[in-house]
């Protein structure tokens, strides 16, 4: 995201200090109202606002190259909700294409991808702490199915014959897995909502018991990370990944919960097409 104005537009202010001519203003970020269930817009949020300076020395020589400003820091960080933008896709293979159709097969691979794109963070990873599948849209509805938690414990894998796993990332702020497609045979609709919990965390975090995505691999019946140490899984077999005291230094910078759905998904009907030859 680009914002250009020019040094007297939008309200800004200019003052002289020092050896310094000074443009200063301001740049506010206005957060969405809310919708009570009355029909009342409410603001929950205040405005996060970012001062903007530009600074120009007074004296210069007569030869001296055109004024350039001189870019200062921002005082005041841009950790603040809504600068993110966090989302969950239902992928096709692994090229990371949307997936046009809502409609599978039971037991096929559904894949999932949860990125984080923030413009004007440094550089983040994503991480899925909690994964749930549901009739419904609302996470409180019931059949439901948690198929990650304990901070990206992918519990779905554990099953037998199960291929639910999670891919390397194809860059940091993306995170894919795949669970296959099912359904709460109890309800009359063979469909479901997935809404997952995505955090983002920076980029220089070491893995840990609360910053990681595992999975358990069937053929060596052991768990894996996709980055780090695969110790980091050992608390997913016994659901101790509890959250502690956090180091400042990696604390989480913003999460929210995304949900994609209803996909659709057909029952399998598995009939005999081969052939059969017994000898005698």
């Amino acid at each position: 995201m680009v914002i250009s104005a020019g040094l007297q537009d939008c309200g800004s202010e200019s003052r002289v200090s020092d050896n310094w001519l000074i443009y200063s203003n301001k740049l506010v970020f206005s957060h969405e109202t809310h919708l009570t269930w009355n029909g009342v817009h409410v603001l929950k949020h205040p405005p996060t606002i970012v001062p903007i300076e530009c600074r120009y020395k007074r004296k210069f020589r007569v030869s001296a190259e055109p004024l350039s400003p001189t870019w200062l820091p921002m005082t005041s960080t841009i950790e603040a909700v809504g600068l993110l933008h966090f989302s969950l896709d239902v992928i096709k293979g692994d090229v990371g294409s949307l997936h046009q159709s809502t409609v599978y097969q039971q037991g096929e691979p559904l894949l999932l991808e949860a990125a984080v794109h923030s413009p004007m963070h440094r550089p983040l990873r994503i991480y899925v702490d909690l994964c749930e599948a549901s009739v419904d849209s609302d996470t409180l509805s019931w059949p439901s199915y948690e198929f990650i938690s304990d901070h990206g414990c992918l519990i779905d894998s554990m099953f037998p014959y199960s291929s639910s796993k999670f891919y390397s990332r194809p860059k940091q702020n993306i995170l894919r897995f795949s669970i296959q497609a099912f359904f709460f045979p109890q309800y009359q609709r063979k469909q479901v909502f997935i809404s997952c919990h995505l955090r983002a965390a920076p980029i220089y975090s070491l893995p840990d018991s609360q910053n990681k995505a595992c999975y358990f691999h069937g053929p060596s019946l052991s768990w894996h990370a996709v980055e780090g140490s695969s110790n980091v899984c050992l608390c997913c077999e016994t659901a101790t990944c509890k959250s502690g005291m956090k180091d400042p230094s990696s604390k989480y910078l913003d999460e929210q919960t995304r949900v994609v759905g209803p996909l659709q998904i057909l029952p399998a009907n598995v009939h005999w097409t081969g052939k059969l030859t017994i000898g005698t």
